[in-house]
């Protein structure tokens, strides 16, 4: 008995966190986005497949300046704009060089990595429509507006045009994350209110300022939904919505 009543327990556990798949779009839009007149994402991480490129491109930086990192490196930068990483790599690897340089060189080398980038597949379906259905759409990222720019410039023309209606905000702008005041300045820029806004994040820092922002949150790309988070999914394939 004692063992059937453990099973049982552990059965339970496992359904309370694995992410059950959703079955088609309209259940998805249902859920998530039910009330909902505006949408915000994140970008890296989020909409785009940028780590391994951002790892590379500070590799790189790493290397020219004969400097090393360690494992928690990357994720120390989560949510932090540009000047940020600047200031930390100054302050924690090298400090006789200057912010100046270092931002730099990392856009140097990063510029050289971001034709690599993609988006996830399924996403700029999902985007689409929810342009096709009169959904207001913004970006809330730590990436700059020039890298965002220059990102549209190597997608497709039909998808420059699509992009191109995002209302786009950073947090070189406002306040990096997990401050939601990026969040909110967003919806302003939008004309639309906090609980009528979800938003898209998939880092722990980006959850947390989606969630004190008053919006309702979704983990993307996530195998385990946070409890920071209303909703989340695998994969933009889950919406089911053709490429």
């Amino acid at each position: 008995m004692k063992y059937i009543f453990t099973l049982l327990t552990q059965i339970v556990i496992l359904q309370q966190n694995v992410i059950k798949p959703l079955l088609n779009t309209s259940e998805l839009f249902n859920q998530i986005f039910s009330g909902i007149k505006a949408v915000i994402f994140d970008l890296d991480g989020t909409l785009i497949d940028s780590t391994p490129a951002w790892e590379r491109a500070n590799d790189l930086f790493f290397a020219k300046h004969g400097l090393t990192h360690g494992s928690d490196y990357f994720q120390n930068l989560t949510g932090k704009t540009l000047q940020q990483c600047a200031q930390y790599i100054q302050q924690t690897f090298s400090p006789h060089l200057s912010p100046h340089l270092i931002i730099s060189d990392l856009e140097f080398f990063y510029d050289r990595e971001l034709s690599s980038v993609a988006f996830f597949p399924f996403s700029l379906s999902l985007i689409r429509t929810l342009i096709n259905k009169n959904f207001k759409l913004g970006i809330a990222s730590a990436c700059t507006a020039r890298w965002f720019s220059q990102l549209i410039s190597f997608q497709s023309p039909q998808d420059q045009l699509l992009l191109q209606k995002i209302t786009f905000v950073s947090c070189d702008e406002t306040c990096s994350k997990p401050d939601p005041m990026v969040y909110t300045e967003c919806m302003r820029r939008l004309g639309v209110e906090p609980f009528e806004t979800v938003v898209f994040e998939d880092s722990g820092t980006g959850l947390s300022g989606a969630r004190q922002s008053g919006a309702r949150v979704v983990h993307a790309m996530c195998s385990q939904v946070s409890e920071r988070a209303d909703f989340g999914f695998r994969g933009y394939h889950e919406f089911g919505i053709e490429e």
